[in-house]
């Protein structure tokens, strides 16, 4: 080992230019081999073109932060690929910065070690990579926001019950299931000592007014927009089945935690259990530590009740990553501290290993399974029909974006976009054979749309690709 390195690993700088370095490399990956957008890009891509409070099911954060972008880099797969970056790369620098809290400053190199820990959770390196965004930025204001916590509880001034309210308004904005993670950072505060006093405080009624004043134009959009903003509760299984709910329930929870959780537990657990034993904290390091894991259980209890009273049947791994993600940074610094050098080091190459794994993985999805395979889309997007005046096209929102992508002299659309927004003069909608939005015959019986024609093939040469259907008034 090089005897400059203990040197850079004791720097806050070393770390935080690592995780740029890796998560640049990411971006790198995806803007020059992949050229074709998935169903989470292809709604960033569309819908952060039209500024509104809302676009479909999930709240609007993301979508804006993806419009700044846009604003800088032009709309495509290079603003597509920065803001993902920036976002991980937050996740990383904020949990980096949660992890520094609980090692002396004179090694700090625990502090990184214990943020590699994050590469070990799937649900983060891998699918929040490959697809997800409402739920990494999410992830990120949830670290924030117990990070904020935490400077709350050490120095309770008014100014920081303002940042922690804003925190918790725009993590309702980036993920609607975060309004589990409020109650649970207030409770576990309420529970540690000198916590009660704390939100005694006139300023604590920032922490309610903030997050409500954040959130209403986006409520008042869904109030207006039911149609578009309710599509997705089917996929809480909400509905009568032959075994009883809360049996599917417990049983949806348990495996999707498992799921979640099962790898990083199990690497993390084996370091454990070669560590030396019990490892000094600094002042008050412990009492952090142990909030931050009454907090993660907190959350996670209100989600298993919740779904219990709500009669919920289904979930997915996914909506643990912004309730669940503080405890890794804090199990990182648990096993760290224990670990010799030589476990450290072990720990360290597994990591750096995992990580050439995952962009070698990236790189091989990129290229060999990308977004609707076999689907001719420089052919369908020359095929396109003109759209003088105010006609639209309307297809699916991965194929419209792919679409858009390829064809931008067009107006084209998706159901999220047409639904919220004004008539068209006249509309071209092309048929795949998915089924069409509930709320698209309504809405073309309001504007008096009506299908001129039978349906006709977008390519004559492959018809059995999509079909094309034209409303006028």
């Amino acid at each position: 080992m090089p005897r400059s390195l203990p040197r850079l690993t004791a720097r806050p700088g070393f770390w935080l230019g690592l995780f740029a370095a890796y998560f640049l490399a990411q971006a790198v990956l995806r803007v020059t081999l992949g050229d074709r957008f998935n169903i989470d890009e292809a709604e960033a891509f569309l819908w952060a073109q039209h500024l509104d409070w809302g676009y479909g099911p999930q709240p609007p954060l993301y979508i804006w932060a993806q419009g700044a972008v846009f604003a800088l880099t032009g709309p495509g797969a290079l603003g597509l690929a920065t803001l993902k970056a920036l976002v991980l790369w937050g996740i990383a620098a904020t949990g980096f910065a949660l992890a520094r809290r609980w090692v002396a400053p004179e090694r700090l190199a625990l502090a990184g070690l214990a943020t590699l820990a994050l590469l070990w959770l799937p649900e983060l390196s891998w699918e929040s990579q490959r697809i997800r965004t409402h739920n990494t930025l999410a992830a990120l204001i949830a670290l924030a926001a117990v990070l904020a916590l935490l400077r709350l509880r050490a120095d309770p001034r008014g100014w920081r019950f303002a940042l922690l309210g804003a925190l918790f308004g725009l993590g309702l904005l980036a993920k609607w299931n975060f309004i589990t993670l409020i109650p649970a950072l207030l409770g576990a505060l309420a529970l540690s000592p000198g916590g009660g006093r704390v939100l005694w405080r006139p300023a604590a009624l920032w922490l309610g007014l903030l997050p409500l004043a954040l959130i209403a134009p986006t409520g008042l959009w869904m109030a207006h927009h039911p149609e578009i903003a309710f599509a997705s509760v089917g996929k809480l299984g909400i509905v009568a089945t032959e075994a009883p709910a809360w049996r599917l329930w417990l049983s949806a929870f348990a495996r999707n935690f498992v799921e979640f959780a099962g790898l990083p537990a199990l690497v993390l657990g084996a370091f454990a259990l070669v560590a030396r034993g019990p490892a000094a904290f600094p002042p008050d390091a412990r009492g952090e530590m142990r909030l931050v894991l009454r907090l993660v259980l907190i959350a996670l209890m209100l989600v298993l009740i919740g779904g219990l009273v709500g009669g919920a049947t289904k979930m997915t791994s996914r909506w643990f990553l912004p309730l669940a993600l503080p405890a890794l940074p804090l199990a990182g610094v648990w096993v760290m501290a224990r670990l010799g050098a030589r476990g450290r080091a072990a720990f360290a190459a597994l990591s750096a290993a995992l990580g050439l794994l995952l962009l070698i993985a990236i790189g091989a999805m990129l290229t060999r399974d990308p977004p609707l395979p076999g689907v001719p889309l420089d052919a369908m997007a020359a095929a396109l029909p003109e759209t003088p005046g105010e006609t639209a096209i309307l297809a699916p929102v991965a194929l419209a974006a792919n679409l858009a992508l390829r064809a931008p002299d067009r107006e084209i659309t998706d159901e999220a976009l047409l639904l919220a927004g004004p008539c068209p003069g006249g509309l071209a909608v092309i048929d795949t054979g998915e089924a069409p939005h509930p709320g698209l015959a309504p809405f073309l019986a309001r504007c008096n749309l009506r299908q001129t024609g039978a349906p006709q093939p977008l390519l004559p040469a492959a018809p059995e690709r999509a079909r094309i259907s034209r409303y006028s008034r």
